[in-house]
């Protein structure tokens, strides 16, 4: 299973042609620009129907794309 963002980067390679070391800088960049959900995003993923089970002001939706995001970026395990 490749990791998410060596596939990111291999098509930002292929697409645009960015170096490897460019590629995966931008893969980086791109997902960190995106780690905060836009509204219509918590709309379509349903988080009025997800309470906030850990009651720290985040929605659930939010919460598990954020920790999806950090994920990819390698932040986490």
């Amino acid at each position: 299973d490749e990791p998410i963002i060596e596939r990111a980067a291999r098509a930002l390679q292929e697409d645009i042609g960015l170096d490897p070391g460019e590629a995966v800088d931008a893969a980086r960049a791109v997902l960190r620009a995106i780690r905060e959900p836009s509204e219509g995003m918590m709309c379509n993923g349903g988080v009025q129907t997800y309470p906030d089970p850990f009651d720290d002001g985040m929605d659930c939706a939010e919460a598990v794309w954020q920790a999806m995001i950090d994920t990819a970026l390698g932040e986490v395990e």
